[in-house]
């Protein structure tokens, strides 16, 4: 059985959007840690939203930090805990609130983002020349598409389409 060169994910168009979007996320968060290695920064991709939230917005909770990202609770709990073990990050107990916990950087974390924030730069540009390159709009698209999900979900809209078929 011959292989083809084609790109079978490319092949599929739309079907495959999610599959595509997921290879390039993997794609990009690979090549940053590749940097990360390279320069000698101990800081893992994944860390990077919860990490740069807290240098702009701390001190937060992990649900403060979850509605601020867009992701899940729990999300945000794995790289809290991650940071925690790295030491990057440290907590309080609320004052007003014994079970709620404020997350700040710890001495280590606030060190250690002097040394990225000039990597971020970097990355920033280098992403700029990317987009530039590959089309300046990609950012507004994916603003759009985002939009239109908290409009109308895509299980919604599969589920409108499966019964305007049944009918």
């Amino acid at each position: 059985m011959a292989s083809s060169t084609r790109d079978h994910l490319e092949d599929l168009g739309s079907l495959a959007l999610a599959s595509r979007f997921r290879r390039l996320a993997d794609r990009l968060v690979a090549e940053v840690a590749q940097v990360y290695d390279r320069e000698s920064v101990p800081f893992e991709p994944r860390w990077f939203g919860v990490f740069h939230l807290l240098t702009r917005r701390a001190p937060l909770s992990i649900r403060e930090a979850s509605e601020a990202l867009g992701v899940s609770h729990t999300a945000v709990s794995q790289v809290v805990k991650e940071l925690r073990g790295a030491r990057l990050v440290s907590s309080t107990r609320d004052r007003s609130d014994a079970r709620r916990r404020s997350l700040v950087l710890s001495r280590r974390g606030r060190a250690l983002e002097d040394r990225l924030r000039g990597l971020w730069r970097v990355f920033e540009d280098a992403y700029g020349d990317l987009l530039e390159e590959a089309d300046p709009r990609l950012l507004d698209s994916l603003l759009r598409l985002e939009s239109a999900l908290d409009r109308w979900a895509l299980h919604e809209r599969v589920r409108a389409k499966l019964g305007s078929e049944v009918a």
